[in-house]
Order: structure tokens, then sequence, then C-alpha cells
């Protein structure tokens, strides 16, 4: 599992949106502004011929199911939390996902239960997510719903899909 982590922790608060998407033709997450255009996902980023005497734009397109938000927070080893990002609490084995809820417009963690019966509404059990909790309770980016959805499977459920 590669991690990004170029953010520094404390540097960058909820004030800043930052947007993490999935490149297929460099096969590479990237960070940046996510634009709309026209049916496509773009990150604006920094160019990977990067020269710091000359600012270096680009606008890369973006898998639309692998994007998700910087959350503004972080797991138990300083690894930035991203919509999207599974994460594991080994000491009582438990994992979830972490998603956007916009009734209540905050990020939360998800159960796997609904994910993988194809009933979400009906099993999913969210919960809250803050920083006090992430650390306290040590948490750990495991995965993320793109790359690694199966890390969310529970038994057989998973394996008729």
């Amino acid at each position: 599992l590669k991690r990004m982590n170029n953010i520094k922790k404390g540097e960058v608060g909820m004030d800043k949106y930052i947007f993490r998407g999935f490149n297929s033709y460099s096969r590479k997450w990237r960070l940046g502004d996510l634009v709309h255009k026209r049916h496509k996902q773009l990150i604006i980023t920094e160019a990977d011929n990067y020269d710091a005497r000359i600012a270096s734009l680009q606008m890369l397109e973006v898998e639309e199911k692998s994007i998700g938000q910087f959350t503004g927070l972080h797991d138990s080893k300083g690894f930035d939390i991203y919509e999207g990002d599974i994460i594991e609490d080994a000491k009582i084995n438990h994992r979830f996902f972490v998603y956007y809820d916009n009734e209540e417009a905050k990020f939360k963690g998800m159960t796997p239960e609904g994910i993988s019966t194809g009933e979400r509404e009906r099993y999913m059990y969210s919960f809250g997510i803050n920083q006090e909790w992430l650390t306290k309770y040590p948490k750990v980016i495991i995965g993320n719903m793109f790359e690694n959805p199966e890390l969310l499977c529970i038994g057989v459920r998973c394996e008729a899909e």
C-alpha cells in the first residue's frame, strides 16, 4: 500500500480544499484542486517535471470513482485521510470507510455491513470521526475504496459479487 503524505500535519486545515484522484495514464494518485469539465473530472496539480524557477501546473483527468476530498484528519501514523479511505482499528479488528455526509455536513465513518450486502440504507452503521478519536484509539489507513474494496468484505458476501 503506497501512501501519500504531501501535506504537513497541522499545515492545512479545512479552510483549504484538497482533492485526490487516480490518473489511469500515469497510474499515480494526484493531489490538487478539482475541476469538472464537460464529462471529465480533472485535478489541477504541479507538473511532473516541475521546476521551482518556473510555475508549472497541469490538469490531469482522474477516475471519477477515485476522487476524494482531504478530511483535515490524519491517521495515528500521521498520514492524511481522504474520502474513500479504509481505516482499521487492529486492536478490536474493526474496519470502516470514510465518506462525507451531506445532510450533517461532516466526514463520517461507515462500517462495511451495508456495502457487502448491497443494502446500504438498511444495514449501514455510520458514526462521526474526529482527530482525538483517531489518535486516542489508534486507527491506520489500510487502503481505499477505489483500489481495495475487498478490504471491506465480510465473510462470503463479497465472493458472490
